[in-house]
């Protein structure tokens, strides 16, 4: 990132840490809705009418529905996983300071995040196009931020960063282990 100022993390690290999960929240529910909930709901409302062809109008409905409700269950899911994280690892405010600002300068994720964000943003106008009611909106959101977080993964280096075990993972093995 290229910060005029340097980044003070100071007094902010909760909020920042919160929107943090929150987003990621958004993204893994964006993902997961994408790609294992909408083929289920379409195999299911396929199954229940055989033979019978559905109009592109209600497919496209039913697929921003199924998005938007996985998207809300991700934010969900990001905030009790940051809350029990906090309270489980006894993070305090110097933590999350910490946390915050090593976020911050992560080039990856920032990469990630904007994709992500350019993604939702066009497929928000899209889906309000399909149907102006706040589920298309948000269900539109939640496809484009899948479609920018394949981007951003399909299209990233990693060669100079070399092999970088997730932290988190790491933690969860060594507690499965006790």
């Amino acid at each position: 990132m290229s910060d005029q100022t340097q980044y003070d993390p100071h007094g902010r690290g909760f909020s920042d840490l919160t929107q943090h999960c929150l987003e990621k929240g958004f993204q893994a529910g964006s993902v997961v809705g994408t790609v294992a909930l909408v083929p289920y709901a379409a195999f299911r409302h396929f199954r229940t009418a055989p033979g019978q062809s559905a109009a592109v109008g209600t497919v496209v409905q039913k697929t921003y529905r199924v998005l938007a409700k996985s998207s809300l269950w991700g934010i969900a899911a990001g905030a009790v996983l940051e809350a029990g994280m906090i309270f489980a690892k006894g993070i305090d405010t110097e933590g999350m300071e910490d946390r915050a600002y090593k976020l911050h300068y992560n080039n990856s994720q920032n990469r990630t995040d904007l994709f992500a964000r350019d993604g939702a943003l066009v497929g928000a106008i899209v889906g309000s196009a399909a149907g102006l009611n706040w589920k298309n909106a948000l269900g539109g959101a939640a496809l484009g931020t899948a479609a920018g977080v394949f981007a951003h993964v399909a299209s990233y280096d990693y060669k100079d960063e070399g092999p970088t075990p997730n932290a988190m993972l790491a933690e969860v093995k060594h507690a499965a282990q006790k």
